[in-house]
């Protein structure tokens, strides 16, 4: 399914985000935040999450954090940013155009 919202939340170790990304994936509705893009030591992202290809990845990460009624979430480590931002801009780039965004 493409999402057709979707949000981040950025985290830092102890900050509570573990309890928030609960909650709402408790709700059903408010997409499943997951850290997708935390890695075991040494694996690649591609290897981690077993696709070929970026966008056989974009596919899995929206199955894995959209809920059914279409919004996708995911739960951002900012330590690991400088790492994954591009992977992370190919999930992202179908859905710029398709929403307003909103910062909380």
């Amino acid at each position: 399914m493409t999402p057709h919202r979707s949000y981040i939340i950025w985290l830092v170790p102890r900050s509570g985000s573990t309890l928030l990304c609960k909650g709402l994936e408790s709700t059903g509705i408010a997409g499943i935040p997951g850290e997708y893009f935390t890695l075991p030591t040494g694996q690649s992202l591609l290897g981690h999450h077993q696709v070929e290809d970026y966008e056989s990845l974009k596919r899995k990460l929206w199955r894995l954090g959209t809920t059914p009624d279409g919004v996708f979430g995911i739960k951002y480590p900012m330590h690991t940013s400088r790492y994954t931002i591009s992977p992370m801009s190919i999930i992202y780039e179908n859905l710029i155009n398709n929403f307003e965004a909103t910062i909380w």
